[in-house]
């Protein structure tokens, strides 16, 4: 039986000092990052190119590019990639996504402008990468 407050892993004997939890579950930060990866890969590799990505997948996503990725050009986090990302293209090392940003709206307390950014995933280099951005259209989310 595992320690309840140590690696849910058999036979792993690193101590938990920060609790990642995974499906209920506490794990130290290798088998966590493990698990977590190796759910998402798989993910990854059901997803077809013609279907949205599932909220599990972008979930997944999110909490890989939060936690460990590198995030270049701005800040994307789980929820924000989960819930308001959009136009999702796979690609072979990841995928890109737009995603609708409202500057200034948490300073000021409202909404005064919508921009779409443009993202990119990779995957293979662990890493997100600001593309550019454009206006906000009628048909995009908010």
């Amino acid at each position: 039986m595992t320690d309840p407050t140590g690696c849910n892993v058999q036979g792993c004997n690193v101590p938990v000092r920060v609790h990642r939890y995974y499906n209920g579950l506490i794990y130290c930060d290798a088998h966590y990052k493990e698990l977590l990866t190796g759910d998402f890969l798989s993910k990854y590799e059901a997803w077809l190119p013609t279907k949205c990505p599932s909220k599990r997948l972008l979930s997944l996503m999110g909490r890989l590019l939060e936690e460990f990725w590198s995030v270049h050009g701005g800040m994307i986090t789980n929820a924000r990639l989960r819930d308001r990302g959009f136009n999702f293209v796979k690609t072979d090392d990841g995928c890109t996504f737009e995603i609708t940003r409202h500057p200034g709206a948490f300073n000021l307390g409202y909404v005064t402008k919508l921009i779409v950014q443009k993202w990119n995933v990779d995957i293979v280099g662990k890493s997100v990468l600001y593309l550019g951005e454009r206006k906000w259209a009628i048909g995009d989310p908010d």
